[in-house]
């Protein structure tokens, strides 16, 4: 059995899943840098031990920001393996090292990543250009980021898209044990629908414009409650403004937790799930409890998880930045009569049918034996 060395920057523990079913596979080997950089500086980190086929920590370390290093992955291209995926950015000097070594190894190296956003300018463009030319192929989040790489010049053969996902089988067991509750009911006090946010309460998430649109709503006589999900440096923030413009006690920050269970069924019971900001995997998130999404549209500066969201089936976006544009389309999401068990089973469905690990994990294998 050929082995492939899978070689991270950072193993994240929302990666968990993925990174569990490739270990019963057999055939992957992990090696993942000691800490996160940039957007993942903060992000919980997976416990590596739990995979049986963890081979060492690769240590992460500055030269000037952003730029940094992965002290000993040059080594292992005297390991015994003729392919290896790699999950580091251009950033990442040891990376370009090791894409042109491999290529004198007779080597291949497949890049997993974003790939392109579409908001690259010329510098960019032609930096990014050459990085990824120099690997084998790349597994890409989404079909945009294909087609913006292929306008750009690359061979759509090359280019593998095996969209991202959580740690589907708990979901998908926590999935079928939901049922509607009274819990909004009990902690509001009234019928109005919920509108919830899961995530790190960060700026950039701007989750203060979910606030103001309710404001928004309230203020032409249509009432909302929301659920916040998670912790961060601007908690304290937002519930003062939630006081401040007297919508507290629509509002319930429910803290951080990674109980599923718990996760599960406050998602379930929600009526709309709203990000903002970029929307990443809390897309997915949201639509495996069938709940569905609504985000901005400015897709270059979108996660490519938005592609998850078919317009009045499993969400639909708005204007970035526009808070009344963004309580209109709250408005109007309610007002088109949806059938809410239908809607759930669209999400359900758009989950099931790409955004899971059983489809990632048959692509990656299907590239690599070919």
């Amino acid at each position: 059995m050929k082995k492939i060395g899978l070689i991270y920057n950072f193993g994240p523990h929302y990666r968990s899943g993925i990174f569990k079913a490739m270990d019963q596979e057999e055939n992957f080997d992990f090696f993942f840098g000691d800490r996160g950089y940039g957007v993942q500086e903060h992000v919980k980190k997976l416990d590596y031990t739990i995979l049986k086929n963890f081979k060492s920590k690769l240590e992460n370390f500055t030269i000037i920001k952003p730029f940094y290093w992965q002290k000993g992955v040059l080594k292992l291209l005297l390991k015994d393996y003729k392919q290896y995926i790699v999950s580091t950015e251009y950033f990442c000097i040891s990376t370009w090292l090791f894409l042109i070594i491999a290529k004198i190894f007779n080597k291949k190296v497949y890049l997993w990543s974003h790939g392109w956003y579409g908001n690259e300018g010329l510098l960019k463009t032609i930096v990014k250009f050459i990085f990824f030319k120099l690997s084998s192929g790349v597994f890409l989040y989404g079909e945009h980021a294909k087609t913006l790489m292929i306008n750009n010049g690359f061979n759509k053969k090359y280019l593998h898209v095996i969209y991202n996902s959580l740690d589907t089988k708990k979901q998908f067991d926590y999935r079928s044990n939901c049922i509607e509750t009274n819990i909004f009911i009990e902690k509001f006090n009234n019928l109005d629908p919920v509108l919830c946010f899961i995530g790190r309460i960060h700026k950039q998430k701007k989750i203060e414009q979910i606030i103001y649109a309710i404001k928004e709503l309230r203020d032409n006589g249509k009432n909302f409650n929301l659920l916040i999900i998670g912790d961060g440096a601007q908690k304290e923030t937002l519930e003062i403004i939630c006081k401040d413009i007297g919508i507290d006690k629509q509002c319930w920050f429910y803290g951080e937790t990674y109980n599923e269970d718990e996760i599960s069924n406050l998602i379930y019971n929600s009526s709309l799930c709203i990000s903002p900001g970029n929307v990443g995997l809390t897309a997915i998130h949201s639509m495996n409890y069938g709940t569905p999404v609504l985000t901005h549209s400015d897709f270059a500066d979108q996660g490519p998880e938005f592609e998850s969201v078919v317009p009045f089936e499993t969400g639909n976006f708005f204007k970035k930045d526009d808070i009344s544009d963004l309580a209109m389309k709250v408005d109007n999401w309610f007002n088109n009569g949806y059938d809410r068990n239908l809607i759930r089973k669209q999400c359900f469905q758009r989950v099931d049918d790409c955004y899971n690990i059983n489809y990632q994990l048959k692509i990656i294998n299907d590239v690599l034996d070919n």
